[in-house]
């Protein structure tokens, strides 16, 4: 058992469970890579809600955040398109919070629908710049275990072709919300194939085994 605070057995315990570059490489996030891995905690609030996708103007769909945020990024450093994989352990100290903090994402997720106009960096003053068209709902894998997920498809309006595209997932166990995301973005960034979605899910439901058994 585990405080909500991390320690650093826990730590120990929960890096080598985490994404990898091989997982990377097989989502499509490919050549040298960056990694980061980051533990971060809040005597108050959350460091940082799961966000789940944005809406038109400067509106964002977020759940519930927690006091810890255990979260491991693996990014391209191909020049141009950029491609990452990330994967987030949000921590609520107790199964009661942690579940009740996954209802509210499932009440909140079903507004990441239709097309969207988000204002880039939240700037109101420059709107329609960027259309997103989203699609979100609910799978379960092969042995049954649920999650969400929410797809992305965004252009922005004279930039040269730029796109961005995203495929998230959130799944809920024991004490922890976790938010997997695969993205491709840049000038004529290509669209996220039916295998890289696979594969994320493929990882939703493995990696999130691993670490529910060792944080049990």
């Amino acid at each position: 058992a585990y405080a909500s605070d991390h320690s650093s057995s826990m730590v120990a315990t929960v890096y080598p469970l985490m994404v990898t570059k091989a997982d990377a490489t097989k989502a499509g996030v490919t050549g040298p890579r960056l990694s980061t891995f980051a533990v971060t905690t809040s005597d108050k609030g959350t460091p940082d809600a799961p966000w789940l996708c944005d809406l038109s103007g400067v509106l964002e769909v977020e759940g519930k955040g927690a006091p810890t945020l255990i979260a491991k990024e693996i990014m391209s450093l191909k020049t141009g398109d950029v491609s990452s994989l990330s994967q987030e352990l949000h921590g609520y100290g107790s199964e009661a919070k942690a579940k009740a903090a996954y209802r509210g994402i499932v009440e909140r997720i079903s507004k990441c629908e239709g097309e969207q106009k988000p204002t880039p960096d939240g700037d109101a003053d420059e709107p329609g710049m960027i259309t997103a068209t989203l699609t979100n709902g609910s799978k379960k894998a092969a042995d049954g275990d649920p999650f969400l997920w929410v797809k992305s498809e965004t252009t922005m309006a004279d930039s040269n072709g730029f796109a961005s595209h995203e495929y998230l997932t959130v799944r809920h166990f024991g004490k922890f919300i976790q938010v997997f995301e695969v993205e491709s973005e840049g000038t004529a960034a290509p669209a996220l194939t039916a295998k890289q979605v696979k594969v994320i899910d493929e990882l939703t439901d493995s990696l999130g085994d691993r670490l529910a058994s060792a944080l049990r």
